[in-house]
Protein backbone atom coordinates (compact mmCIF):
# COMPACT_ATOMS: atom_id res chain seq x y z
CA UNK A 1 0.00 0.00 0.00
CA UNK A 2 2.90 2.67 1.11
CA UNK A 3 4.04 1.58 -2.46
CA UNK A 4 1.40 2.61 -4.47
CA UNK A 5 1.12 6.09 -2.12
CA UNK A 6 4.73 6.77 -3.02
CA UNK A 7 4.12 5.86 -6.45
CA UNK A 8 1.14 7.65 -7.10
CA UNK A 9 3.17 11.18 -5.35
CA UNK A 10 6.06 10.48 -8.00
CA UNK A 11 3.18 10.15 -10.87
CA UNK A 12 1.83 13.49 -9.80
CA UNK A 13 5.23 15.51 -9.57
CA UNK A 14 6.47 13.88 -13.51
CA UNK A 15 3.36 15.05 -14.49
CA UNK A 16 2.82 18.35 -13.10
CA UNK A 17 6.67 19.88 -13.12
CA UNK A 18 6.94 19.12 -16.48
CA UNK A 19 6.43 22.49 -19.07
CA UNK A 20 3.11 21.64 -20.68
CA UNK A 21 2.28 20.28 -16.33
CA UNK A 22 3.18 23.67 -14.93
CA UNK A 23 1.72 25.06 -17.94
CA UNK A 24 -2.21 23.16 -17.60
CA UNK A 25 -1.35 23.70 -13.98
CA UNK A 26 -1.29 27.32 -13.85
CA UNK A 27 -4.61 27.12 -15.74
CA UNK A 28 -6.29 24.70 -13.18
CA UNK A 29 -4.81 27.40 -10.11
CA UNK A 30 -6.51 30.45 -12.20
CA UNK A 31 -10.22 28.32 -13.33
CA UNK A 32 -10.09 26.76 -9.72
CA UNK A 33 -10.54 29.73 -7.85
CA UNK A 34 -6.73 29.93 -6.40
CA UNK A 35 -6.26 33.45 -7.06
CA UNK A 36 -9.83 34.57 -6.18
CA UNK A 37 -13.33 33.27 -3.93
CA UNK A 38 -15.23 31.01 -4.76
CA UNK A 39 -18.75 32.83 -4.43
CA UNK A 40 -19.05 34.77 -7.67
CA UNK A 41 -21.95 37.22 -8.32
CA UNK A 42 -24.69 36.56 -9.94
CA UNK A 43 -24.86 32.50 -8.14
CA UNK A 44 -27.61 32.39 -6.59
CA UNK A 45 -26.95 28.31 -5.27
CA UNK A 46 -25.31 26.97 -2.69
CA UNK A 47 -24.79 24.10 -4.76
CA UNK A 48 -22.95 26.46 -7.33
CA UNK A 49 -20.35 27.89 -4.54
CA UNK A 50 -20.12 23.91 -3.66
CA UNK A 51 -19.34 22.87 -7.16
CA UNK A 52 -16.36 26.06 -7.03
CA UNK A 53 -15.20 25.08 -3.63
CA UNK A 54 -15.02 21.49 -4.92
CA UNK A 55 -12.64 22.89 -8.02
CA UNK A 56 -10.52 24.43 -5.77
CA UNK A 57 -9.61 21.66 -3.20
CA UNK A 58 -9.18 19.31 -6.31
CA UNK A 59 -6.55 21.93 -7.56
CA UNK A 60 -5.00 22.36 -3.48
CA UNK A 61 -4.77 18.60 -3.43
CA UNK A 62 -2.32 18.58 -6.58
CA UNK A 63 -0.45 21.45 -5.05
CA UNK A 64 -0.10 19.54 -2.39
CA UNK A 65 0.78 16.43 -4.01
CA UNK A 66 3.75 17.77 -6.10
CA UNK A 67 5.17 20.35 -3.45
CA UNK A 68 5.11 18.45 -0.30
CA UNK A 69 7.63 20.26 1.55
CA UNK A 70 6.35 23.75 0.26
CA UNK A 71 2.67 23.36 0.91
CA UNK A 72 -0.15 24.91 -1.35
CA UNK A 73 -0.16 28.36 0.14
CA UNK A 74 3.26 29.00 -0.81
CA UNK A 75 2.76 27.53 -3.98
CA UNK A 76 0.54 30.21 -4.67
CA UNK A 77 2.36 33.36 -3.33
CA UNK A 78 4.66 32.04 -5.06
CA UNK A 79 3.23 32.00 -8.52
CA UNK A 80 1.50 35.46 -7.85
CA UNK A 81 4.79 36.69 -7.39
CA UNK A 82 6.15 35.48 -10.65
CA UNK A 83 3.33 36.39 -12.37
CA UNK A 84 3.93 40.19 -11.23
CA UNK A 85 7.41 40.26 -11.91
CA UNK A 86 6.34 38.99 -15.73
Amino acid sequence: MQDDITQIVRDYMMTFTSDHGQRVLKDMMARGYIYSTTHVEGQVTQVEQNMNEGRREAVLEILSMVYPSKGPDNVILETLLDNEAA
